[in-house]
């Protein structure tokens, strides 16, 4: 990790660590900071034997935690229509990190906030 992500990286976790959801989503929110999911490209790194590290939703890329949550065409979908839902106009960004502190610090009224942090 770069000098520039393992900053980033750490507000991410400062943001985190802050945040007031259940404890339960706060360890899942972590897990996916550090990678720590067992997606395909996990599994394979780990040794597990796979037919192939596919993505299952696009077959289209690695199953990787920021293909799952960023660059999946399937997962863009979704968070397309989060986005019509509430309203909110922006950039997604390939890395998790950089996406999880957007939604963290959007300047959005407070209620879409929290529901950005919920999501």
């Amino acid at each position: 990790m770069n000098g520039e992500s393992s900053l980033q990286s750490s507000m991410s976790f400062k943001l985190l660590w802050s945040l007031s959801d259940a404890p339960l989503a706060i360890v899942g929110e972590w897990r996916i900071l550090l990678d720590r999911l067992p997606t395909r490209l996990n599994l394979v790194r780990r040794g597990v034997q796979l037919a192939n590290s596919l993505c299952p939703l696009c077959q289209d890329g690695v199953e990787s935690t920021d293909h799952l949550f960023n660059t999946c065409s399937v997962v863009q979908q979704v968070w397309d229509k989060c986005d019509r839902w509430i309203g909110k106009v922006g950039v997604r960004h390939q890395a998790t990190y950089v996406n999880f502190q957007n939604f963290c610090l959007l300047g959005q009224r407070l209620n879409v906030n929290r529901v950005w942090k919920g999501v």
